[in-house]
């Protein structure tokens, strides 16, 4: 976006400069219009070629004649009789040039402003994605529960290092099913490794967490031929373990047995996962 805003100011410089230039050069043309023959013969422009700067008449000169523009502003200064009116052509036909080019470019600009406008509300999106590879990396991680648990045992002792509460627990169910559905249609994964991913989210994390255990689907591979069939009728896809855990009476019945040496009272709500 910036980029853009960068072009458009510098064209519209461009030509702003170019119009100033034929304003000052039409006003000249204009005032040799009054004069009689003799008058033209002597008559001479001085280093602000009829306006009001040194500068911006000869900026505008220099980009269109470039290394011929000292003769051309040299020519202006002794005959303006002659000069004038070739210069002054030429600037309006640059003039008509840039604006049809304006238009192409107006097109270009819009197009990029629409594609990049969402993404430049996110002003602090590129700072954010340092700061996120910074914090999440183990080293840091390590030293952040290092220094939460040093904080704990300095205020109280035999105390958890680490307590979050969850009043819905059926964030895990969700979160452990998306990994797997994308797992399922990973192609680098094999079945042996589909299925230790598997174990891993709907086994050792809801030990890992006191929380009760998924089922595991009997055949990987017929989950995942239905999950095709599926897809190719363009039909909603749902997970076959998350459907058959869900449905499961045991899951809202039957809490799995927590192990005697983890029986303390800070313990007991399922709501907290202790580390």
């Amino acid at each position: 976006m910036y980029k853009i805003e960068d072009e458009r100011f510098e064209l519209d410089i461009v030509m702003e400069v170019n119009l100033s230039a034929i304003r000052a050069l039409e006003s000249v043309q204009l005032h040799m219009s009054s004069m009689n023959n003799d008058q033209l013969n002597h008559f001479q422009l001085d280093e602000q070629l009829g306006g009001n700067s040194n500068v911006i008449q000869k900026q505008a000169i220099q980009r269109i004649y470039g290394e011929r523009a000292n003769e051309i502003i040299d020519g202006l200064k002794r005959n303006p009789k002659v000069a004038v009116g070739i210069v002054l052509k030429r600037l309006k036909a640059k003039d008509e040039e840039w604006r049809e080019a304006k238009k192409n470019f107006e097109r270009f600009w819009k197009e990029q402003s629409e594609k990049y406008y969402l993404k430049s509300l996110d002003y602090m999106g590129i700072n954010c994605k340092n700061i996120d590879a910074r914090i999440i990396r183990n080293r840091h991680l390590l030293t952040e529960i290092e220094n939460i648990k040093e904080e704990r045992d300095q205020q109280t002792s035999n105390q958890p290092h680490l307590a979050f509460r969850y009043d819905d627990l059926s964030i895990l169910d969700d979160a452990a099913s998306l990994i797997v559905f994308l797992v399922k249609r990973q192609m680098t994964f094999g079945k042996e490794d589909k299925q230790n991913i598997k174990k891993i989210m709907y086994q050792f994390l809801p030990d890992f967490l006191f929380t009760p255990r998924g089922e595991l689907s009997d055949d990987e591979e017929d989950d995942d031929e239905d999950e095709n069939k599926r897809e190719k009728k363009s039909r909603p896809t749902r997970h076959t373990d998350t459907n058959r855990r869900r449905n499961t009476d045991s899951l809202a019945s039957k809490p799995r047995q927590i192990a005697q040496e983890y029986q303390k009272p800070v313990g007991k709500s399922q709501g907290f996962f202790l580390f």
